[in-house]
């Protein structure tokens, strides 16, 4: 068994389901998630990978 992860819009769902039974995935399960933004992000391309990492560790 492997595990899929797939993210796309909820207008874009159809699509997804063609592409899975073309693939010949019969079965799957969709979940709503809504995301939320509080404050301003870390934009970890600007700080560079090294800086990023470090801000994840603290």
């Amino acid at each position: 068994m492997k595990l899929l992860v797939v993210t796309c819009l909820k207008e874009c769902l159809g699509d997804i389901s063609k592409i899975f039974k073309e693939a010949n995935i019969d079965v799957f399960s969709t979940s709503e998630i809504i995301g939320q933004k509080q404050g301003k992000g870390t934009n970890f391309w600007k700080i560079g990978l090294p800086a990023a990492m470090k801000k994840l560790s603290q």
